[in-house]
This record gives structure tokens, sequence and C-alpha cells, in this order.
């Protein structure tokens, strides 16, 4: 299998849509990757410690 290189934008905008409360099918569309792919970003930033109901602070 050949890796291809990530562009930060591709990964943050995947997170962004994601935090926004959408689904993985709906992350993928708006992202513009293969599902897949979302999924397997997502699931890396929970392994890092990113989850949905914590409230950023500024």
């Amino acid at each position: 299998m050949a890796f291809r290189e990530v562009a930060v934008g591709e990964v943050r905008e995947v997170l962004r849509v994601w935090l926004s409360e959408a689904g993985v099918r709906r992350v993928a569309e708006r992202a513009g990757v293969d599902r897949k792919t979302a999924r397997r970003y997502v699931e890396a930033a929970q392994a890092a410690g990113l989850a949905r109901d914590v409230v950023p602070v500024s």
C-alpha cells in the first residue's frame, strides 16, 4: 500500500465538521474525503483525547 501526503487543512476540516455534531458520512461529504478516511481521522483524534462534549477554553 502506498501512502499519500495528508494536508493539515484536510484533517482540520474533517475534525471541524465532526465537532459541529455531524456524522462521519456528512463529515466525509463536506470535507471531500472518503468515509473510511474521515472515520480514521476522527478515531485518531478521539484516541488523542478530543471529544465533542468538551467545551474548548479560549
